[in-house]
């Protein structure tokens, strides 16, 4: 009788081992012969799984922005206004060993976008959920007078620097290795919302 394999299960274990490598050796040094060896399978076992590399690409960048999601949406549970935007900015800075290795890779992704064309992103949907959910937690900081009142355009505005400084961050951090930006950003933030 044939073996059964959950071929969901296997590609997303397949992207955390790609992950994991690119975390270690870097994206230029992960190869398709490196991850087949990384998972102890032949190099053309893998392609059942995938169409080609920029299909496994397009998975774990989507892999990696769901983590940072699910962890976004879990620090701000129950938290509202600046208190909520202060932990979600924090999830999105490169300031631990994970959110470190995430920046390197996404950024390197978002240069083999550049150089090679490859679609890791289709949109910029998560940029766009991301300064929504800001935009929400903006305007609850001005209802209770957390921040100084403003019109949706401004709102809008503000989210959209913050997300903006958040990416400059990464790009900093996956370019120089200085945490130095991401602690200076938090705090650049921080002091953007501080009630006139």
């Amino acid at each position: 009788m044939p073996k059964i394999v959950d071929h969901a299960a296997r590609r997303q274990a397949i992207v955390e081992a790609y992950l994991d490598l690119v975390r270690k050796q870097g994206i230029g040094s992960t190869s398709s012969r490196s991850l087949a060896a990384q998972l102890g399978i032949s190099n053309s076992l893998l392609w059942r799984y995938f169409n080609d590399m920029n299909q496994l690409l397009v998975q774990s960048y989507h892999t990696i922005i769901q983590n940072v999601d699910d962890r976004i949406m879990f620090a701000i549970a129950g938290h509202r206004g600046v208190d909520a935007i202060r932990r979600m900015v924090h999830e999105l800075l490169p300031l631990d060993d994970v959110s470190r290795a995430e920046a390197r890779i996404v950024v390197s992704f978002w240069g083999l976008e550049v150089t090679k064309g490859t679609r890791l992103s289709p949109s910029a949907h998560e940029t766009e959920a991301w300064s929504s959910i800001l935009e929400t937690l903006l305007r609850q900081a001005a209802e209770v007078g957390e921040i100084a009142h403003a019109d949706d355009r401004t709102l809008r505005d503000t989210a959209f620097a913050i997300m903006a400084l958040t990416n400059n961050a990464q790009i900093g951090y996956a370019t120089k290795d200085d945490d130095a930006v991401a602690v200076r950003t938090e705090h650049v933030i921080g002091r953007m919302l501080t009630a006139e």
